[in-house]
């Protein structure tokens, strides 16, 4: 997990903290082609020739029980592995394409159901990777997802230390905090894998509320084995057996 976030949390040259309005903010597209794949271990496809739009903007939950395939799904997605068979593309480029890795994944950001905080001030977690933000974008951040009024109760504020992976906060708290980390980096795609099933429903639908105001500046899957309220997303799709995906919802 922390090479994940290694892998995927780093800024790179080009990103740039949630108010900064001269970043390009285009939503990322994501297009499935015939997308199969099974783990060597196993003889059931997890995902069995796949060929869906994620749309540039959308809001879109991926449901389904534990052990469905979400995660893998959503490990292609960011290009922590390639499909046995078919092409995932984002943007009509693929991830795996060596030209074009690097800058793609810097336009993502992952969070999964496991967030952990480093050893730091809340601060530096927020900025995780060298750049700056100021007090009022951290702030926005925060707002966002619901994370503001933890850090309001802290003596120190964001100079708090978090503690050894946030052994100061619960589960709940770290997802919070995580998501206003990676909100700071503005990415053009956010997956969020499981990311707010240690919260509440009450403040998880403020949460998802508050993302869809930013769907102009970012395309967001959630995948969650919770009941979707289908008023919040754009569209649901569903993992069933065998490893198909199906489109359960989206407006006409």
């Amino acid at each position: 997990l922390s090479q994940l976030e290694d892998d995927l949390g780093r800024y790179s040259e080009t990103e740039q903290p949630l108010a900064n309005a001269t970043r390009d903010t285009n939503p990322l597209p994501v297009t499935f082609k015939s997308v199969s794949f099974a783990y060597p271990d196993q003889g059931d496809q997890v995902l069995n020739t796949i060929d869906l739009i994620l749309s540039p903007g959308e809001m879109v939950a991926l449901s389904g029980p534990s052990g469905r395939g979400k995660t893998t799904l959503l490990d292609m997605i960011a290009g922590l592995m390639p499909p046995d068979d078919g092409r995932i593309e984002h943007g009509g480029k693929s991830i795996h394409d060596c030209k074009y890795e690097g800058a793609l994944r810097s336009q993502i950001a992952y969070l999964s159901q496991d967030a952990f905080l480093f050893d730091v001030s809340l601060r530096e977690n927020m900025v995780w990777g060298g750049r700056e933000a100021s007090d009022s974008e951290i702030a926005d951040a925060l707002q966002i997802a619901a994370a503001d009024g933890i850090v309001a109760r802290l003596p120190e504020g964001l100079e708090t230390r978090a503690g050894e992976r946030g052994q100061l906060f619960s589960g709940g708290e770290r997802q919070r905090l995580c998501l206003a980390a990676k909100l700071l980096r503005r990415p053009k795609l956010l997956l969020l894998d499981e990311a707010t099933g240690a919260i509440d429903r009450e403040t998880e639908l403020g949460i998802l509320s508050r993302l869809r105001e930013l769907r102009s500046d970012m395309t967001i899957l959630l995948a969650t084995h919770r009941p979707v309220d289908h008023g919040t997303f754009d569209a649901i799709w569903a993992m069933e057996e065998g490893g198909r995906l199906a489109v359960v919802s989206r407006p006409s």
